[in-house]
């Protein structure tokens, strides 16, 4: 694995000569004073699957461990780490697979985690629905709640806890229609509720909670005039959604996360035809209702969600992206006015395809969760951990 600034891209195929002209400009890329500033340490393998890919993953920082969470055909999984990323105690098996995305947050003794199940058809047909599963320190299912139903193309779940505590959104998908369900799971609230606007084309949400209040954020698309129209949009529990900003790319992904005493966002989006899909941050108003000024991340054309992660007393943006055909992950890490003053890290394996990643903070230094996407060639797929530092 290399996992840095600077690549040396099919090395095992190179000459000489290429070999000679790749160190130099390796050497040349890695001296920079920005770049020595932020580095991926040693990387740990926290699972193998059978060549399956992965539904999602997610990871949650509790205390001075984390808890990964994988969801694949096998089923839903969790496994201890440390805060760098070595596995401690045993993997398990939380209940079957979350085929329409799951969400988790970290509890006082374990974890929350929501999971999407898509209805199944045939000789034992189910309904499809959201299930809370409380985890225990010990990895233990102590609790399991059915929330509400999903449809058939369900995909994305977010999950948050503010001062009226938990609050759990997500997407319901069916051929007709797509829409965003909210609950709050605090004692005597009211039953789970649509927020998203009727006729138009949801897509999965994210939360963030700041100041012990909880915000939402979602896409959605549209036909108007003939054309395909699409936003984001910004619910503060309060008032009616707000359109934070009308966008051009099909696939936003937005997320939210708390930047100091200001709320961000993060969305997916294209600037101008044929140029590469971009992954931009920007401060959310006070209310809700006014976004500061856009800056690009860097590219964000893979096919998986953007990891953002307030740490380090700025933010880390982790984005699945490309370079020719290669399918890795960028790694940048911005202050709190969303400057980029570090040199991006890349992690990256010669033929190899990482295309989903999570993140969690432990003050000092990020830890980043890396999942692959099957490759033929090989019969199994890998999930790895690697802690993130600048200084």
């Amino acid at each position: 694995m290399r996992a840095g600034a600077c690549r040396v891209r099919g090395a095992s195929h190179r000459s000489r000569a290429q070999h000679v002209l790749a160190l130099i400009a390796y050497l040349a890329g890695c001296t920079s004073g920005a770049d020595a500033f932020c580095q991926l340490g040693d990387e740990h393998e926290v699972a193998r699957t059978s060549g399956k890919d992965f539904d999602a993953i997610d990871l949650v920082a509790t205390g001075n461990r984390a808890i990964a969470f994988w969801s694949v055909a096998g089923g839903l999984f969790a496994q201890a780490l440390d805060a760098h990323g070595a596995s401690v105690g045993q993997r398990v098996r939380l209940g079957v697979r979350c085929d329409g995305g799951f969400g988790a947050v970290a509890a006082r003794d374990g974890a929350e985690v929501a999971c999407l199940l898509h209805p199944t058809r045939g000789k034992h047909e189910q309904p499809g629905g959201l299930v809370l599963h409380s985890i225990d320190r010990a990895l233990r299912v102590t609790r399991t709640r059915l929330l509400g139903g999903a449809g058939p193309q369900s995909e994305g779940v977010a999950l948050a806890r503010g001062d009226a505590g938990l609050a759990v959104a997500w997407h319901d998908g069916a051929p007709d229609a797509h829409r965003i369900w909210w609950a709050s799971l605090a004692d005597g609230a009211e039953p789970p509720r649509v927020i998203s606007e009727h006729g138009r084309m949801a897509q999965a949400p994210a939360m963030a909670t700041r100041g012990g209040r909880t915000a939402l954020a979602w896409a959605e698309n549209w036909i108007e005039r003939g054309e395909l129209a699409s936003r984001l949009v910004i619910w503060d529990g309060r008032s009616a959604p707000r359109t934070l900003l009308e966008h051009a790319h099909v696939a936003a992904m937005p997320q939210l996360f708390p930047l100091g005493a200001s709320l961000a966002l993060g969305y997916r989006d294209r600037t101008g035809a044929g140029a590469k899909t971009g992954l931009y941050l920007a401060k959310v108003g006070a209310r809700g209702d006014a976004l500061g000024r856009a800056v690009r991340a860097g590219r964000a054309d893979g096919v998986g969600r953007p990891a953002l992660q307030a740490c380090m007393d700025g933010v880390v943006a982790a984005t699945p992206r490309t370079y020719g055909g290669d399918y890795f992950v960028g790694i940048n890490w911005f202050d709190h006015r969303l400057e980029k003053s570090r040199g991006e890290q890349q992690f990256y394996e010669d033929a190899h395809a990482f295309t989903h990643v999570s993140a969690a903070c432990f003050g000092a230094h990020a830890l980043l969760l890396i999942a692959e996407f099957p490759q033929l060639q090989r019969d199994t797929t890998a999930l790895r951990a690697a802690p993130y530092r600048c200084r």
